[in-house]
């Protein structure tokens, strides 16, 4: 991960530790998010995986778990300083999760299947 060095970039690296591991059969997203009071019925479905998706510049193939690569490498996160490399991201993301750029919102980045064969 990048050259940060604040105590809220600290808890963004443990942030990417811990959403690599969360995921998985028998978890639904509310047990891993709060949802308040009221929890769609999306967020209750059991075996929510995390999302590795690359490109081969002829479309996006995805792994199911950063876990699940068939043996080939898969870097877990990357982190921007800046909107341009952060957009190049999203055009091929070539990492599991993203930091994008501090003006770009979001602290973490990443993407999600559920079961149901959505993805949010």
């Amino acid at each position: 991960m990048g050259e940060r060095g604040g105590k809220g970039e600290h808890f963004e690296d443990w942030l990417v530790v811990y959403f690599s591991q969360a995921f998985g059969p028998g978890v639904a997203l509310c047990q891993v998010f709060n949802f308040g009071d009221n929890v769609p019925d999306w967020a209750q479905i059991e075996g929510v995986e995390l999302l590795a998706i690359s490109s081969d510049g002829q479309g996006y193939k995805t792994s199911y778990s950063p876990h699940d690569s068939a043996g080939i490498p898969i870097t877990l996160c990357c982190d921007f300083q800046s909107a341009t490399d952060t957009v190049k991201w999203f055009e091929n993301p070539n990492t599991v999760m993203c930091l994008p750029d501090i003006f770009l919102g979001p602290d973490i980045i990443f993407f999600i299947r559920i079961p149901d064969g959505g993805t949010r």
